[in-house]
């Protein structure tokens, strides 16, 4: 089957426009709404795009997997993954949507490709989590969370708002759904405790910020211990997401590079925001987390850059792939990071 190249699909996600319609979740009450508190002070994690280092040279390689490609279905733009023992899952969005699992010397375990419009159906899953018990994945086309069995059966599907831009399911049922940078509504992120609860503003959307709906590649992400980690659009800030709070846990330094809130609103902002939004600087492109090292993906200057930060010692460092091998960061394991490469295979990096 033919592949597609990951480029493609990170310009359909980044253009994901949504229109102006009122969601159903407007006036959701907001007494649980989270705010950053005066004496919480986030870390940072600078981004360093003129003395960086080679991924190429600099970081040591650890291996390749490569996916079996003699089995009726294979993805062919790996938005996410999650490595769990032995066993990698893969959700695919756009060129052969569906949810996969491989071994780690690249053996297919299951692939569920049922693509329509039926209950059990798959149309473009992202927002991969999996737990002990179920993986869960939202269908953005169908707007709805979708739990299957860790073998890959369909367990359930819950319908969200059709104005929900992404969303993924916590470790407790909690529901997490993302509005982005809505227009016409005040809420950005919301939460549910389960699928019959009040839906609890969280986050708000900024003024600067209204109207410009896009959606990062990777907004919503589970870490390797089963906490969460919310990237919202056009902000330089990574939040843990738990109970119903989103706690803002690390700010973005791009050294001056990132543009001022003045600036986004006078230079981006407006009706035509899309068409301008293709020149803004930099792109967040992917957000990996272990137990000690947080690694953060973005473009600049047509460039993919990816920050190491050691969540032990507090210290940064950048690295920039000139050489054009990969695509963004997918994943941390204790010191190994799932880089995606530009030939489809999965590299893993050595990080410490």
């Amino acid at each position: 089957m033919e592949k597609v190249k990951l480029s493609h699909f990170i310009l359909l996600v980044m253009s994901i426009l949504m229109a102006g319609c009122k969601n159903n979740y407007q006036g959701a009450g907001n007494e649980n709404a989270t705010s950053l508190k005066s004496d919480t002070v986030p870390y940072s994690v600078k981004f360093d795009f003129d003395n960086a280092c080679e991924i190429s040279t600099d970081l040591k390689k650890n291996g390749i997997i490569t996916f079996d490609e003699e089995t009726e279905n294979i993805p062919g733009g790996i938005q996410q993954i999650a490595v769990k023992g032995d066993t990698i899952f893969v959700v695919d969005p756009a060129k052969n949507p569906g949810l996969y699992a491989y071994l780690k010397d690249g053996s297919q375990l299951f692939a569920y490709c049922d693509n329509g419009t039926g209950p059990e159906d798959i149309v473009s899953p992202m927002s991969l989590a999996v737990t002990d018990s179920e993986i869960n994945v939202f269908d953005f086309s169908a707007k709805k969370l979708i739990s299957f069995s860790k073998d890959g059966r369909f367990k359930q599907g819950i319908n969200l708002s059709m104005d929900v831009k992404a969303a993924i399911k916590d470790s407790n049922g909690g529901i997490w759904m993302d509005f982005s940078n809505q227009k016409y509504g005040n809420e950005k992120l919301i939460w549910k405790k389960d699928e019959k609860s009040k839906p609890i503003t969280v986050l708000t959307v900024p003024e600067h910020l209204k109207g410009m709906t896009t959606v990062p590649l990777m907004n919503m992400v589970q870490l390797t211990n089963g906490e969460l980690r919310y990237i919202p659009s056009i902000e330089p800030y990574i939040y843990a997401l738990s109970d119903g709070r989103a706690i803002m846990m690390y700010e973005l330094d791009f050294m001056g590079k990132w543009p001022s809130i003045e600036k986004i609103a006078t230079q981006y902002q407006g009706n035509d925001w899309a068409k301008k939004f293709i020149n803004f600087p930099i792109h967040i492109k992917g957000v990996a987390e272990s137990d000690r090292w947080l690694v953060v993906g973005a473009n600049f200057n047509k460039k993919l850059y990816i920050t190491v930060y050691d969540k032990i010692d507090h210290t940064s460092r950048s690295f920039v792939d000139s050489q054009q091998e990969y695509y963004n960061p997918l994943y941390v394991e204790e010191s190994n990071l799932y880089m995606n490469r530009s030939d489809d295979s999965i590299e893993i990096l050595k990080i410490d």
